[in-house]
């Protein structure tokens, strides 16, 4: 789950989706045929969705499946068909440089992080609804933020070390019966 403080980002596992009323609801109606994303659905799409808007109205996952499913491009989520969602997708790229710097900066890092790990954009896209238009911005902004941060120079510490205990010069054999040192010696290297 990706957080900011006490906000959560989005949460890419969608820990919240045992909770949704739609688990157990008529799946038709929340993916009726109709429409493409970029474009009004039809009224029979339309009728089926206003079923399945109603059933998420109720239930107890609405936000979280509203902040996760946002790149979703077919049915209804989080309230919302695919033409809504489309739309938000949108609106989102014109109003992310009006979010809160450390919205910009939590999203920014955490896009940064997928890319460097070579998710790709429509990956990125799908699971957070952050178009590359956007998400470049919130990236390049992290980037800069990181740029504009003072070096940080690593600071020696003198750690006080123990004094070595004191060895004795001649370290005695243990005592053993009947065993002899030199014939410890002759044994080790095969003499005997």
């Amino acid at each position: 789950m990706e957080q900011i403080g006490g906000l959560v980002l989005y949460d890419p596992e969608r820990r919240w989706a045992p909770r949704a009323i739609c688990r157990v609801e008529d799946w038709p109606y929340f993916f009726a045929d109709g429409g493409l994303p970029a474009s009004p659905p039809s009224a029979h799409a339309e009728r089926m969705w206003d079923r399945a808007k109603e059933i998420c109205a109720q239930c107890p996952a609405l936000q979280e499946c509203r902040r996760d499913t946002l790149g979703e491009e077919y049915g209804v989520w989080g309230g919302l068909d695919h033409h809504q969602r489309s739309l938000l997708r949108r609106k989102l790229v014109r109003n992310v440089r009006r979010w809160p710097r450390d919205q910009i900066l939590a999203w920014g890092e955490h896009i940064h992080r997928l890319r460097k790990a070579g998710v790709s954009w429509s990956e990125i896209r799908l699971q957070s609804g952050r178009r590359p238009t956007a998400g470049g911005f919130l990236v390049d902004s992290y980037v800069e933020h990181l740029m504009a941060q003072p070096a940080s120079t690593p600071k020696v510490v003198d750690l006080p070390l123990p004094e070595p205990a004191a060895l004795p010069v001649r370290m005695a054999f243990p005592a053993r019966p009947g065993f002899c040192g030199a014939t410890w010696a002759a044994t080790a290297t095969g003499m005997t």
